[in-house]
């Protein structure tokens, strides 16, 4: 994800993300052109068939669901936020004026590679009708940090106070009924044992 453009008028984020295409789009078509070559052979209903099969679902699933082109346009002097979402499953877009977006805040989830002690984090956008996800679900300090540099200029863009983020994500989380989440977002952050984390949120107040 990067800023595209901003300025006292427009802020612009987009995401292109080339490589989950490049990678997958390839080996998904290796796998139907092998799946073409075994049924004009005949050879179906055997398990090279069915691993080709399965190869081909999986490789082109995490391939659309991986490679979504996201566009989003904060409109200061309209003061209207116009996204786009396209993918090869589909296309989404929608226009929100700032007074439905209440915040920018991390979402959380525990990483099926690191451990359920870890998380993997999204930049989205809280408003009135739910959240809008800016981003996939990623981890390392270096994506933290752009998603970091992202929110605030779009705290800015909306006229909204930056310096709760991290506490604004939390609540966010413990509001939505998902505390192991924030506690792992509390605990990464600011370097808490797991217990010092729930002890965090159970103080944290509203701002």
């Amino acid at each position: 994800m990067k800023i595209s453009k901003v300025d006292p008028y427009n802020l612009i984020v987009e995401d292109n993300p080339l490589y989950p295409g490049i990678v997958g789009v390839p080996l998904s078509m290796i796998a139907l052109y092998k799946l073409i070559q075994l049924i004009s052979e005949g050879n179906v209903f055997n398990k090279e068939f069915f691993g080709t099969l399965v190869c081909f679902i999986i490789t082109l699933f995490v391939t659309g669901f991986m490679t979504q082109f996201r566009k989003f346009h904060f409109n200061v002097g309209e003061k209207h936020l116009y996204w786009r979402r396209i993918g090869l499953f589909g296309f989404k877009s929608g226009a929100v004026p700032f007074s439905n977006i209440k915040k920018v805040v991390f979402e959380a989830s525990p990483s099926w590679r690191t451990g359920k002690t870890h998380a993997t984090i999204r930049l989205a956008l809280s408003t009135n009708e739910g959240t809008i996800p800016l981003t996939h679900y990623n981890s390392g300090s270096i994506f933290k940090k752009e998603c970091e540099s992202i929110a605030k200029l779009v705290h800015d863009a909306l006229g909204e106070d930056h310096s709760r983020f991290i506490e604004d994500s939390i609540l966010e989380l413990v509001s939505a009924g998902k505390k192991i989440q924030a506690a792992i977002l509390a605990k990464e952050h600011y370097g808490f044992t797991l217990t010092e984390a729930k002890k965090f949120i159970d103080e944290l107040k509203p701002s």
